[in-house]
């Protein structure tokens, strides 16, 4: 069909009906694409669509008739913004599936200020269901991508998001959680060189909870590579099997809370993990950080800060080496005073500077580690257990220690004497994916079979019990109340 038929029919899709089009570049895209309802696919054929302003995707689908908007060759088609503001604003929509698009910015982009791709929430609406997945960013001033307003149920999985001037990667919520995003998943995105001075590779603000963030490739960023913030007092946030280098200022800075396993950060300028209290949410509590693996920061390797009488605290099995700097700073003085804590602290392997508590009170708390030998080669990225290690089968093993049943390539844990660190030792060479710029591929190779087992390594111990995976699009609901429904 072509432009004016597709016109008519979906600018009254409750008396046309579900429509399938395809448009080309030179059509007025922004009119076709304006009014989209149950079942209406748009299919950008290849090519380079030039925009003079941007597009704004409405529209209600349903979990049995999505509205898709996708390329009809994946990478090919190419959606070019010339003026402010952001390239698509996906507003007010429900069960909205954009796919395989490439968004970027003119030859000019570096003197606009428009972003990449936008999903907006107005009036109360809560934006829910709708997944961006296998699309491109690039050279955006603005964020790659940003949820503005409440929201729900959001997929943003396999984009690669670089070249921004001044925004973050991905962008969720606000400081003051004046808005949210909950049970959603940003997972399997690379994203990096990312510009401005305070810009991430991905922010979780405040007040977002039940989120999963997982598998995700962050490099070159100037400020945190990834930010998660206060639930205030909602679901934990889970953070697995991502992995962080040439962050500036720290590697992964967490406030709320969070399950934090599987994650490898390394060659930081700043700290690799801060775990803090913001006082103005006052919001750390019920924070789990265990299998982390942390390389080679100038700054602490974790920095741990006011945890002392905070409760539902649990660091355990870590891996922490800085050879020649600091490996683990436990920020406060609290221990000068008290000789017990509720914190669950056990088994953190360190190599370097160990300072803020009381050694002889806490004698579990710290292994020595071996520093770089401890894996099989740091300088090209090999985190993976060297054969002789000290994180072989030292971990915690305990119910307490919330060991997760998978590590950072998917391969099961030993759960009665777990390794500590990101990754399981399974026989010398590293089964899994390697280290680089580009996507994780996840599930790993032993002894010559390919085996697709849980990504991320979440979970196991007490969190048995994990969040299913959100990937796929065509979730049912438990009741629709639940949908709108903000835990606190």
């Amino acid at each position: 069909m072509r432009c004016a038929v597709t016109l008519s029919l979906l600018a009254f899709p409750s008396l046309a009906g579900a429509v399938t089009v395809s448009v080309s570049p030179g059509d007025p895209v922004a009119t076709l694409t304006s009014a989209l309802g149950p079942g209406d696919t748009v299919i950008f054929t290849d090519g380079t669509y030039i925009l003079d302003e941007g597009l704004r995707w409405s529209g209600t689908g349903s979990q049995d008739q999505p509205i898709t908007l996708k390329a009809q060759n994946a990478g090919q088609a190419v959606l070019q913004m010339s003026t402010g503001g952001v390239i698509v604003d996906i507003a007010d929509g429900t069960w909205i599936l954009v796919q395989d698009l490439i968004f970027e910015g003119a030859a000019n982009w570096m003197d606009e200020s428009y972003g990449g791709i936008r999903i907006s929430s107005n009036d109360g609406f809560i934006s829910s269901n709708i997944i961006i997945q296998d699309c491109e960013v690039r050279n955006v001033m603005g964020s790659g991508i940003r949820v503005d307003g409440d929201s729900s149920s959001l997929t943003i999985e396999r984009n690669h998001v670089h070249d921004t001037g001044d925004g973050s990667g991905i962008s969720i919520g606000t400081s003051d959680a004046g808005y949210w995003m909950q049970d959603s998943v940003v997972a399997e995105n690379h994203i990096h060189n990312i510009g401005g001075e305070y810009s991430r590779g991905i922010y979780l603000a405040n007040g977002s909870q039940g989120n999963v963030v997982r598998d995700n490739v962050i490099h070159g960023i100037p400020y945190h590579g990834l930010f998660v913030g206060s639930t205030e007092s909602g679901d934990s946030n889970e953070v697995t099997g991502n992995i962080v280098w040439q962050a500036v200022d720290t590697g992964m800075w967490f406030e709320g809370a969070a399950i934090i396993q599987n994650n490898i950060v390394f060659d930081v300028d700043g700290d690799g993990i801060r775990s803090w209290n913001d006082d103005n949410r006052n919001g750390l509590e019920n924070q789990v950080i265990s299998h982390n693996t942390v390389v080679n920061t100038t700054g602490d390797a974790i920095q741990l800060s006011g945890w002392f009488f905070r409760s539902g605290m649990v660091f355990t099995n870590n891996v922490a080496a800085n050879p020649t700097g600091y490996g683990l700073d436990y920020d406060d003085d609290s221990f000068t005073e008290y000789d017990s804590t509720s914190n669950y602290i056990r088994s953190n392997v360190v190599t370097g500077l160990v300072e803020g508590y009381d050694k002889t009170i806490f004698p579990d708390w710290v292994i020595a580690g071996a520093g770089f030998s401890d894996f099989v080669d740091v300088e090209n990225w090999d985190f993976y257990p060297s054969s002789s290690a000290t994180i072989i089968n030292v971990g915690d093993g305990s119910s307490e220690a919330w060991v997760p049943q998978f590590d950072f390539n998917g391969a099961p844990r030993d759960g009665a004497a777990p390794d500590a660190g990101a990754y399981e030792w399974d026989g010398e060479g590293n089964p899994g994916w390697t280290v680089q710029e580009g996507f994780k591929q996840l599930g790993y190779d032993n002894a010559g079979a390919t085996h697709d087992v849980g990504a991320g390594g979440c979970c196991g111990g007490k969190n048995a019990e994990k969040k299913s995976e959100k990937a796929l699009f065509f979730l049912p609901f438990l009741t629709f109340g639940w949908l709108f429904r903000r835990r606190r």
